[in-house]
């Protein structure tokens, strides 16, 4: 899977980052640092700007947009 500063990722349904959008902002050989938007209020237990692992970041997003019934 593919990296690029600049992309916008977005939280799978059933995780804590559901109707998250993630921007990457940064990439390293291990990490991916994004920011998020909308902006998340405080106690959610998401930092933003936190670098997450390539792992972690492909399980809980993805760079295709998961249409809902309720997006038609």
């Amino acid at each position: 899977m593919k990296f690029y500063i600049g992309d916008v990722w977005y939280g799978k349904d059933g995780t804590k980052y559901e109707g998250i959008q993630a921007t990457i902002d940064d990439i390293t050989s291990r990490y991916v640092q994004v920011s998020f938007t909308p902006g998340l209020q405080d106690g959610e237990g998401i930092s933003e700007g936190k670098p997450l692992t390539k792992r972690y970041f492909i399980q809980h997003f993805d760079p295709m947009y998961q249409f809902t019934i309720f997006d038609l």
